[in-house]
């Protein structure tokens, strides 16, 4: 049934002071209608259309006839009757639930410091972000298109056990979209508001505050200017969250411009000047290990997890040279040496090289606190790359596995004692200083590759019990949190991913089905994360003038409002996997987009991002305004380099299935199949950037991908070399 039959709308113009909204005049939305605000008279002229997905595209365009129209916007109103604070409010990238959950205003880094906020039991904090009021009072969340990885708000109703989505382009020719929804007090009935262009009203988010002013101001209209609100709108029926977020995943790119893909930079020369970095910038030769970023301070010096420490080591190990190889075995003696491990076995947070430091805040110097997921993180990446080190005869040393077993049953003793992993642990004694939050969501990722090295059935029951618990208590509300480390308990992309990248290993580890399920539930819900479009950057600013293209980037969490170059901190490959699980393109589309971007993103000597060095990859993919100017970088090394060196190890180049002839290119060239024979398939690759290309080949038929794919698939696996500007034909055998 169309959304309009369900609901009342009515066109309307808001008159502004500055961003203070002084007058707003309504109509019911019908053709022809006439509505007069302040010295304007404006003539609504309204057409729908049946559009794809079962929508219906409404478009209504306002015109002033008479008159102007000074420091105006224009919106359709939509009134939803029968609302209920039980209702879920999504908006991709920007809200989940609404954002409904308990808030404290504290400055950034935000920690926790009432004792009735902490300990097992901790409800969900966040920060001062947009949000529905989980009290009484004014509930109102407003949002700009630009705020979202996709622009698209959508509604399930479990009452009335249906939902709906709108969305819309991402802009205007006078600005992007603003998007409002408001409760009544007695939260029995709601507005939501589409206004063209979006003008944050009074106030606007900033870090970690809502209350900062506003500084939007709307334009001025004279006789004969238009301006256009298109939306799409669907109504399905909706029996679970899930099936909102289903709804989402088949129609999110109908609204917007289809993304644009040009050819940057190839994986492999993207990885020489990584690889250059690294051993230059970031490897600190006298206590042998390397540093995550620039090494000043403790944050851009050493990390277990989460932006670094032993995670592109895995990279290093598997492609790169011998120094680096030799480096990478430097680092775990430095990483799991005696005095980087607390009483529990669990691995300190943080070192500035000298000293191991604590996760908290106020007090870093105390190294008992913990973030969990940077552990999960380090013991993920550590029986991964004890596996790749034994498929390439390095000796994994005894006292690695000692450590990483010791990290295990910490982590096994956690659950049998608390039944959850926490947020914020104690390195000394089993003890959880902050609980719940999905933050440990990659742990039984950790855990089930740990049963197999070590022969441990208890390691792998431990992790299924916790992945169906944080499925029920996260996945099932549509809903995750508290990955990183400085957002309190935000909703987050990062504890997402985690637990997606543990759920799809738990499938690989034991075939059974509920797991697949889980990954691909949660997998559909990473996607509202991911920018579906390509952001029109200012022309004046740093993206805006290098032709930056932000379809692939992935929002951080609701706080730190910004896309970044790619998954904190995972290649993506948990995508790639999920592809071949389920059979879904959709996730095989999706780390192509973000694999085959990423590399724009990184800074060199023939291209430099505003002053950062080569090599350097900022994290910002600054569509919103809540730091840093739109289009806009940070100057210093960041977390997103690990991720693309992690990407170029576990992504192939190109990905072809011999007998059905579908190839997908990941790589910033481009192929396509010339000759199909019985025996063979030929491939004629292209390279049209300024760089030659070594270019890894994935083959396998499709009854492969009914094989778990396993680990470090791309190791052995052939290069094609493509020079700068060339063309080259390349066979492959089918098996």
């Amino acid at each position: 049934m169309p959304l309009r039959d369900l609901h009342k709308f009515s066109a309307s113009v808001t008159r502004f002071e500055g961003a203070n909204p002084i007058e707003k005049i309504s109509v019911p939305l019908t053709n022809g209608a006439t509505l007069c605000a302040g010295d304007g008279t404006w003539n609504i002229q309204t057409t729908t259309a049946p559009a794809a997905h079962g929508a219906e595209k409404l478009s209504v365009t306002f015109t002033l006839t008479d008159g102007t129209a000074l420091s105006s916007n224009v919106g359709l109103d939509f009134a939803l009757a029968d609302w209920s604070r039980d209702n879920y409010l999504l908006m991709p990238s920007a809200a989940y639930n609404g954002n409904r959950y308990e808030v404290r205003n504290v400055p950034y880094p935000p920690m926790l410091k009432e004792k009735a906020d902490m300990g097992l039991d901790s409800p969900t904090i966040m920060t001062d972000v947009p949000r529905l009021n989980i009290g009484d009072g004014l509930s109102r969340i407003e949002q700009l298109s630009r705020d979202l990885s996709t622009p698209a708000i959508g509604v399930y109703e479990p009452e009335k056990k249906s939902g709906f989505f709108l969305l819309t382009d991402q802009d205007t020719p006078y600005g992007v979209y603003g998007y409002i929804l408001e409760e009544s007090d007695d939260r029995t009935s709601a507005t939501l508001s589409i206004e063209a262009p979006g003008v944050r009203h009074t106030t606007m988010y900033r870090h970690c505050t809502t209350s900062a002013p506003s500084w939007d101001k709307a334009p001025d209209f004279k006789a004969g200017d238009s301006v256009t609100v298109q939306v799409y709108l669907y109504t399905f029926p909706c029996t679970c969250v899930q099936d909102l977020f289903n709804r989402f995943a088949l129609i999110r790119y109908d609204a917007t411009d289809a993304p644009m893909r040009k050819e940057e930079l190839p994986f492999s020369a993207c990885w020489e000047i990584q690889e250059k970095l690294f051993n230059t910038e970031h490897y600190d030769a006298k206590r042998g290990f390397y540093m995550i970023g620039n090494g000043k301070g403790a944050c851009e010096t050493w990390q277990m997890g989460w932006t670094g420490g032993l995670m592109p080591t895995f990279a290093l190990l598997l492609l790169g040279s011998e120094e680096s190889r030799k480096r990478v075995q430097n680092n775990f003696d430095f990483a799991l040496s005696p005095n980087a491990i607390g009483k529990t076995g669990l691995f300190y947070g943080m070192s500035d090289g000298d000293v191991f430091l604590g996760d908290n805040f106020r007090n870093q110097k105390d190294p008992s606190w913990l973030l969990i997921r940077k552990d999960g993180d380090g013991l993920y990446y550590i029986i991964k790359q004890f596996l790749l080190m034994k498929a390439t005869g390095v000796t994994v040393k005894e006292e690695w596995k000692t450590a990483a077993r010791n990290c295990a049953d910490a982590f096994v003793r956690l659950w049998e004692k608390f039944g959850q992993f926490g947020q914020f642990v104690n390195t000394e004694e089993d003890e959880i200083f902050v609980g719940g939050s999905a933050c440990g969501g990659i742990i039984p990722a950790a855990l089930a590759m740990a049963a197999r090295y070590f022969g441990e059935p208890e390691y792998l029951k431990v992790a299924e019990k916790a992945a169906r618990k944080y499925n029920a208590d996260f996945v099932e509300k549509g809903v995750s949190t508290g990955g990183p480390g400085e957002i309190l308990q935000c909703p987050d992309s990062e504890s997402a991913f985690g637990l997606l990248e543990s759920f799809v290993v738990l499938f690989e580890e034991t075939g059974k089905e509920e797991f697949r399920t889980m990954a691909k539930n949660m997998g559909t819900q990473c996607l509202t994360w991911c920018m579906t479009y390509d952001f029109r950057f200012p022309k004046d600013t740093t993206f805006g003038k290098m032709g930056m293209r932000s379809n692939g980037a992935v929002f951080a969490n609701v706080q730190n409002k910004h896309g970044a170059p790619g998954i904190c901190t995972l290649s993506g490959d948990s995508f790639f996997k999920l592809y071949r699980m389920t059979g879904d393109k959709i996730f095989l589309n999706e780390i192509r987009d973000i694999a085959h971007n990423i590399t724009q993103y990184l800074s060199r000597e023939d291209r430099l991002i505003d002053g950062n060095h080569p090599g350097w990859m900022s994290e910002r993919v600054q569509t919103s305004d809540w730091l840093e100017p739109i289009g806009e970088v940070c100057h210093n090394p960041q977390w997103p380099g690990v991720s693309c060196m992690m990407t170029i190890a576990e992504i192939p180049g190109i990905y072809v299935q011999t007998d059905t002839g579908l190839v997908t290119v990941f790589d910033n060239v481009t192929a396509k199949v010339t000759e199909k024979g019985a025996d063979s398939i030929t491939l004629s690759i292209t390279n049209p950037t300024k760089f030659d290309a070594d270019v890894r080949i994935l083959a396998e038929t499709s009854a492969d991908t009914k094989k778990p794919l396993g680990d470090h698939v791309l190791l052995g696996k052939p290069t094609v070399h493509v020079p700068a500007g060339e063309t080259v034909s390349y066979v492959i055998e089918k098996e």
